[in-house]
């Protein structure tokens, strides 16, 4: 174990007094030597970091996985980011449902949690009731890894004690970050770190930006595969859902997609169909992108 007492000299600590945005924390520390289990506790604060640290379990499908769930205050778009060393995250980890949450269900993964979970929110549950409502009824919770922002822009997560370290979650205004199998916990203090200070961004960049320190600071530690972002805004469609499904590199490849994007998709989807405005606004682009005689 690297732990150590309230000075924080140890795991987890160090990252956090290099980073003057995270300089409070509350950090839980849980290991699991044999069927007992202890916890330290250290300090509080507006953000929460949760260390859970076991042996592995065997299972059908691991998503050793970090991602972001988290809000944009300004504009009440809600989101995911995740990447990891399986093809096709996107398929399984993240949902959002607009004006209710966004959920990343991820480890020894049950996507049935997303839906779930957001069913909750719907109901008007906040975001830890939400959670804990649903995990009371999973059979192997202690295999899963769960993260939630609700519309309010509170966030819960949870990290069951038999997921693949390093593991653990941290939770703050308008996010949670999670991850297992990481290389250590560098990767959650810089996404934190990463989405704090691009507040004056859209969502999407602050994901993307999110996910780049994730893993620029270690990421999963077997490598690297898929990566996938889901925003949405208001509307029943998102206003951003990219995928790189299998890539050498898949942080850097979605991050070339959301640029492509920005420029050939974004401007049509913001001109479609709304709620306030059936029509949507196709005339006001039609000229620019329709072919040409």
């Amino acid at each position: 174990m690297l732990l150590r007492s309230s000075d924080g000299r140890r795991q987890g600590m160090h990252a956090a007094s290099r980073r003057p945005r995270l300089a409070s924390l509350k950090f839980l520390f849980m290991f699991q030597p044999d069927d007992s289990l202890a916890s330290s506790f250290i300090d509080t604060a507006s953000i929460t970091f949760a260390v859970v640290r076991t042996t592995g379990v065997q299972g059908t499908m691991n998503l050793n996985t970090f991602s972001i769930s988290a809000r944009c205050a300004r504009t009440g778009e809600l989101g995911v980011a995740v990447s990891t060393k399986v093809p096709a995250v996107g398929s399984l980890c993240p949902f959002v449902a607009p004006g209710v949450g966004a959920v990343s269900t991820q480890a020894w993964v049950n996507p049935t949690l997303g839906p779930r979970i957001l069913a909750a929110l719907g109901r008007g549950l906040a975001a830890e009731a939400a959670l804990q409502e649903v995990l009371a009824d999973e059979v192997d919770r202690e295999i899963r890894q769960v993260g939630v922002v609700d519309a309010q822009g509170r966030a819960a997560a949870f990290t069951g004690a038999e997921t693949d370290g390093w593991k653990g979650h941290a939770t703050g205004s308008d996010f949670s970050v999670q991850g297992n199998m990481l290389v250590d916990e560098r990767t959650l203090s810089a996404m934190a770190e990463a989405f704090l200070a691009s507040a004056d961004q859209d969502l999407a960049e602050r994901l993307m930006r999110a996910l780049e320190a994730g893993q620029a600071a270690g990421g999963d530690r077997r490598g690297r595969q898929s990566a996938a972002l889901l925003v949405y805004g208001t509307e029943d469609y998102p206003t951003a859902d990219l995928r790189a499904d299998e890539h050498p590199d898949p942080v850097a490849e979605l991050r070339r997609i959301l640029e492509v994007a920005r420029r050939e998709l974004f401007p049509f989807v913001r001109a479609l169909p709304t709620k306030r405005n059936p029509r949507g606004e196709f005339a006001s682009i039609r000229a620019a992108i329709a072919p040409k005689d």
